[in-house]
């Protein structure tokens, strides 16, 4: 975790011990960069967040097993994207299909890489994600 990761993480935390924050509902998106700091950040603390929304990212496959099933993610790409190729993602949405967990996945035919514009635009995307409350397992 880099440094202002750490910084992120201790201000979450601080808003939820301060009762600023709900504990149960701690959520996570990002897009191209930040949408590999979101699975980083689900990888590292997956007790921490209720829902995760990446963006035209990627994440590290060897990480994919610490979050897959604790954390519920709505992935989404651009099949246009030359900044980050779809495959990133597309692989990580084979090894979520292989385990059989929850997770949901919108690809945009002709997207390029800014296909956040399109996510934000997902008429159930508030809904689903604030559908989500921390696990307990």
């Amino acid at each position: 975790m880099s440094k202002y990761g750490n910084m992120v993480i201790g201000l979450i935390k601080d808003m939820i011990a301060a009762g600023k924050v709900d504990p149960e509902r701690v959520y996570v998106a990002g897009s191209s960069m930040g949408a590999y700091s979101t699975y980083h950040f689900i990888a590292q603390y997956p007790e921490l967040f209720a829902a995760a929304s990446p963006m035209g990212g990627g994440a590290d496959m060897s990480l994919v097993d610490l979050w897959a099933g604790k954390v519920p993610v709505w992935i989404f790409h651009g099949l246009s994207d030359t900044i980050v190729l779809p495959e990133n993602d597309e692989r990580i949405i084979a090894e979520l299909k292989a385990e059989n967990v929850e997770f949901r996945y919108t690809l945009y035919e002709g997207v390029p890489h800014n296909c956040w514009s399109k996510a934000f635009e997902e008429p159930d995307f508030l809904e689903w994600i604030f559908s989500h409350r921390k696990r307990h397992d």
